[in-house]
């Protein structure tokens, strides 16, 4: 099943035997303030935090960025690790099996009004933890950033929706191959759609699903989508419509999404929670 999660936060959970569990703030901060950002795992006590728009004056305003932090839980401290080769925000950063990144996509060139258009980054990005170092593996076919991806299997990435240079939403999907750089054309989701997410269950099906079409209240649909080669499977629908909510999958192979927005004018925030077995 899949679980939703939409925040990193820098702070320390302490649990003692007395007292109750308490939150404090932790002792060193990032060098950089950012947001629209990825940070991924890359040990077991430290997390690597990438791009993002810095330099904002609003939401989704900024220069993205291509500095990176690792943030080392254990001592506390906060590190700069190697830039990205090209800034970007608004793209996916997916976990290797070995704690390696790959990054996706996203906007690269600054956006200067709230929501507005900017330059995008076709290209894909591997990060080698145990150098600190990135290297360019390719591009995809279709730049875009607000998309999903999702591991297909050990090298093989799909792509999905998102929005293009001109702020139009897309439905078309594509699989990077992380060994030859290469992406070819996958089959284009039922909708185009920005800000979806996606999941893998715990008997392999590849899910995708929310979003919206355009922008502020634009068309978002219930639908949950496998895919399959040869096309999009409906799969189940939600009790409600949402807009980029949190996704964790679980351990027990049960997915768990939370969060989003139903619309936006006026702002709503999406309450509840739901598990999902399959």
């Amino acid at each position: 099943m899949l679980r939703f999660r939409s925040t990193f936060c820098l702070l320390v959970f302490a649990v003692t035997a007395l007292a109750q569990p308490q939150w404090r703030l932790f002792e060193d901060t990032l060098q950089l303030g950012r947001h629209s950002f990825q940070a991924l795992a890359i040990r077991p006590t430290q997390v690597l935090v990438m791009g993002g728009f810095t330099r904002a004056v609003g939401g989704k305003i900024g220069q993205p960025a291509r500095e990176c932090e690792i943030i080392d839980i254990e001592q506390r401290r906060v590190f700069p690790a190697a830039p990205m080769n090209v800034g970007r925000a608004e793209f996916v950063a997916l976990p290797t099996p070995d704690s390696n990144v790959v990054a996706i996509s996203g906007v690269s060139g600054y956006v200067s009004t709230e929501g507005g258009s900017g330059t995008l980054t076709p290209t894909v990005e591997f990060y080698e933890r145990t150098l600190n170092r990135w290297r360019v593996l390719g591009n995809l076919i279709v730049a875009r950033r607000q998309h999903t991806a999702i591991w297909l299997d050990d090298h093989r990435i799909l792509i999905v929706g998102g929005r293009l240079e001109d702020l139009s939403s897309t439905a078309s999907a594509e699989i990077f191959d992380i060994l030859t750089g290469v992406s070819q054309p996958a089959p284009p989701y039922p909708y185009s759609m920005t800000d979806l997410v996606s999941a893998r269950t715990r008997t392999g099906r590849i899910l995708v699903w929310g979003g919206r079409q355009g922008g502020p209240n634009s068309f978002r649909t219930n639908e949950i989508y496998e895919y399959t080669p040869t096309g999009w499977r409906l799969y189940q629908t939600m009790p409600e419509v949402s807009r980029s909510p949190s996704v964790i999958a679980l351990v027990d192979g049960r997915v768990l999404f939370c969060g989003g927005s139903p619309q936006e004018s006026p702002n709503s925030i999406f309450p509840r929670r739901y598990l999902y077995r399959a």
